[in-house]
């Protein structure tokens, strides 16, 4: 079977700003990491998509496991979330990846060629 690929999904404000990142391997898993940071109402854009993820979530207390270490407190935060739908966006474009109008490459050596580039820049005499 494969092995399902991270993505990542921005936790969008009442007023539609970006204002955290999570990733994940589904909207869920990452739902549920903003609702154990004491979030209720979740948003998330799946980036690279035109998707808005939606959910209502809380965090519980409850009794630590019997199988939990010793060091652990008695009591444990359990995030819990509910989906409620997914919007789809109209005329947005996804800038996430974009710097400055150049798109930043999936090559994993443009970094290392751009550096170059710009030592060799540096060592031409200057005029």
């Amino acid at each position: 079977m494969a092995e399902k690929e991270m993505r990542n999904f921005a936790l969008w404000d009442g007023n539609g700003n970006e204002i955290g990142v999570f990733t994940g391997k589904s909207p869920r898993q990452s739902a549920l990491k903003a609702a154990n940071r004491g979030l209720t109402d979740i948003r998330l854009r799946e980036r690279g998509t035109k998707k808005v993820h939606i959910f209502t979530g809380e965090r519980i207390q409850i009794d630590k496991p019997k199988s939990a270490p010793a060091w652990m407190g008695d009591k444990i935060w359990k995030p819990q979330v509910k989906k409620v739908g997914v919007e789809k966006l109209e005329g947005f474009e996804d800038r996430s990846d974009k710097v400055s109008g150049f798109q930043i490459s999936s090559n994993p050596h443009f970094f290392r060629n751009w550096s170059f580039c710009w030592l060799f820049i540096q060592w031409l005499p200057s005029q």
